[in-house]
């Protein structure tokens, strides 16, 4: 396997999508454990330069591995250059989008 498959690879499917903004790139894909909780939770903010190109599908693999050890992961997709008017210092808000996402889930 070559150091770029993870970018191309489809991530296994999530339990869950859930939107924290009215734009269709501000979304979380929610993984839980199977065990009942409650579950220590991560949120990963993807990389990707801000660019449209890199998406979250290639963190979805860390999520999935995480989930399956017990962890309960939200994984944010954001607006990106290429999906919107490019961002300003007030248009990029992901990390504090997180108050907004369903806790109630995990």
């Amino acid at each position: 396997m070559a150091a770029d498959d993870i970018l191309t690879l489809a991530p296994p499917p999530a339990d869950s999508r859930v939107a924290y903004g009215s734009d269709p790139n501000q979304f979380a894909d929610l993984r839980i454990p199977k065990a009942k909780g409650p579950h220590p939770t991560i949120i990963n903010i993807h990389g990707g330069f801000w660019r449209a190109k890199y998406n979250l599908d290639h963190t979805g693999h860390l999520c999935a591995a995480l989930t399956s050890k017990g962890i309960a992961t939200a994984n944010l997709e954001y607006r990106r250059v290429g999906t919107f008017a490019a961002p300003t210092t007030s248009s990029c808000r992901t990390p504090a989008s997180t108050t907004s996402l369903p806790i109630s889930f995990w």
